[in-house]
């Protein structure tokens, strides 16, 4: 007989799931349920500029940080704004040569692609080509990553250590209609923090929107 094992960290309800399962198979199923996490989250809404939220991280040892955008466009500019950040030490820049040895930067992009991780950066969206992509999330593995600037692709199903979950806003265009995004959304992408075996809590951050930070300093 053929047997079902279904894993999810974010499925939520599973009743129509438990349902078709016996229909389909006409044997009883079971749900395993937990809600802790191995590493546990805290949560901060933030009512600084970006940058300012960014230097504090790296400043309180808080990197690696997923830097959340919603298009490719926002993650791309924000990887650029970065770079006059300084959050590599000169061993780490040789062994991000060193990692990156003989690959090929051969598209405009990639152009991009390089300069940025020279500086500790990654940038990580559905637009780049998986070459660049799977580079990003070895040297994420490796550690040679503080900041990646990424759409919420990353969030889901791609294997990169973060301690830090930075989402620069909570709404999102989903091709009619700007919207929030919902817990699920929300749930699965801040999952992404902390590293079972490196880090004792992983942190989540959500930025104020931006003309709101920006009335409030005027």
């Amino acid at each position: 007989h053929t047997q079902f094992l279904l894993m999810s960290a974010t499925l939520g309800p599973t009743t129509r799931f438990e349902q078709d399962l016996v229909g389909r198979t006409g044997r009883p199923a079971v749900t395993v349920a937990g809600s802790t996490r191995p590493v546990p989250l805290t949560f901060e809404y933030r009512e600084t500029p970006l940058h300012e939220s960014i230097d504090e991280l790296l400043g309180t040892d808080r990197a690696p940080i997923y830097i959340v955008h919603f298009t490719q466009q926002a993650a791309t500019e924000k990887a650029q704004d970065l770079c006059s950040l300084d959050v590599l030490s000169k061993e780490e820049k040789v062994a991000v040569r060193r990692e990156v040895g003989g690959f090929r930067f051969d598209t405009p992009i990639g152009k991009d692609v390089r300069r940025f991780i020279g500086h500790g950066i990654g940038l990580h969206h559905a637009g780049l080509l998986p070459r660049y992509r799977l580079l990003i999330e070895k040297l994420a593995q490796a550690g040679l990553l503080k900041l990646i600037c990424g759409t919420d692709t990353l969030g889901v199903g791609v294997n990169v250590p973060i301690r830090t979950v930075l989402f620069t806003q909570l709404c999102k265009y989903d091709g009619s209609t700007t919207r929030l995004l919902s817990n699920r959304e929300f749930q699965q992408i801040s999952g992404r923090a902390g590293r079972r075996g490196f880090d004792d809590e992983g942190h989540v951050w959500v930025q104020a929107p931006i003309h709101w930070i920006e009335n409030r300093r005027a």
